[in-house]
């Protein structure tokens, strides 16, 4: 019985720190370093946690912010921190972001873009005409 409760305990508690954390990703390569943050960022996870081999923090850190400078995180980041810890040759780094909108915001904007596409390309087909 003792071993039932243990184990219950120990899938909840495992089931709370992904919900809290997120899924920790495997990476080997920049390209899918770029791929988990931009894949997390696009569904408005809390955090990323990264885990690399062969590495060191410095590396990480500076893998970490060029893909998310390069991806422009203005748009959707008001701010984002990132820790890396070094640890028997392997680097788990997190990030935690803080968005420019909340979800519900972000679809409001993506349905009233997708309901008005045809108004928004002609008017931009307007001024493209009146420039030239």
């Amino acid at each position: 019985m003792f071993r039932k409760v243990c184990l219950v305990c120990f899938v909840v508690l495992i089931s709370i720190d992904t919900m809290l954390i997120g899924q920790t990703y495997k990476v080997r390569s920049a390209d899918e370093i770029e791929k988990v943050i931009v894949t997390d960022i696009l569904n408005f996870e809390p955090t990323t946690v990264l885990l690399a081999y062969g590495t060191n923090n410095s590396t990480m850190l500076k893998v970490v912010d060029s893909v998310i400078k390069s991806i422009g995180e203005s748009l959707f980041l008001q701010r984002w921190e990132e820790n890396s810890v070094e640890q028997l040759g392997t680097v788990t780094t997190t990030i935690t972001y803080t968005y420019v909108e909340t979800p519900a915001e972000r679809k409001a904007v993506d349905d009233f873009i997708q309901k008005n596409i045809s108004a928004i390309l002609n008017g931009i087909r307007v001024i493209q005409r009146r420039s030239s």
